[in-house]
């Protein structure tokens, strides 16, 4: 949430993708960490299409719809989302 809320104004997106069975438990997730971007609820299809087999994971994405990097760790996210918003 710091990375999305200092480097938004560069383009940065944030989507969060719950895969929790019950919408509102996400909801509710969602507002008690107080997250600053949109979270929508996957009904399993997203897990499948990029094949997610942990969570949390995070998929950096280009402006043209790339994904450059997979991962979990915290300074690997920012190295990534730093180094595509330099190109």
């Amino acid at each position: 949430d710091p990375l999305y809320r200092s480097r938004r104004g560069d383009g940065l997106r944030v989507v969060g993708v719950s895969v929790d069975e019950h919408a509102d438990a996400a909801y509710a997730m969602a507002e008690a960490l107080n997250a600053s971007f949109p979270v929508v609820v996957d009904d399993g299809r997203l897990a499948s299409s990029y094949h997610v087999a942990q969570v949390p994971l995070t998929f950096v994405i280009d402006g043209r719809g790339t994904v450059r990097w997979v991962g979990r760790e915290p300074a690997e996210v920012r190295a990534a989302v730093e180094s595509v918003l330099s190109e």
